[in-house]
């Protein structure tokens, strides 16, 4: 794009093509509007240092979920062993 600085953009706003200007600068100049909102959408979501952090969304686990893992599994395995071989079921 082109330096903020050194860009005068009254001369686009007498052309009368649509503009959608960035705080940190940026300038989408197109002859469509649509086109312009992509464009700053696309700014803002890649590039934009004025851009708010988005927060990160922790989703809850059931509480069957540790159990999927290979250290929840053994604790379920020695557990079960220990009941099996405790009634004499289990031989090792």
């Amino acid at each position: 794009m082109t330096d903020p600085k050194s860009f005068d953009d009254s001369a686009l706003l007498a052309d009368g093509r649509p503009v959608i200007r960035c705080g940190c600068g940026f300038l989408a100049v197109s002859d469509d509007q649509q086109d312009n909102q992509w464009a700053y959408t696309d700014h803002v979501a890649r590039s934009c240092p004025l851009a708010p952090v988005r927060p990160v969304v922790h989703t809850r686990q059931p509480w069957y979920g540790p159990l999927f893992s290979i250290w929840g599994l053994l604790i379920v395995f020695t557990i079960c062993y220990a009941i099996l071989a405790g009634t004499g079921h289990a031989k090792w």
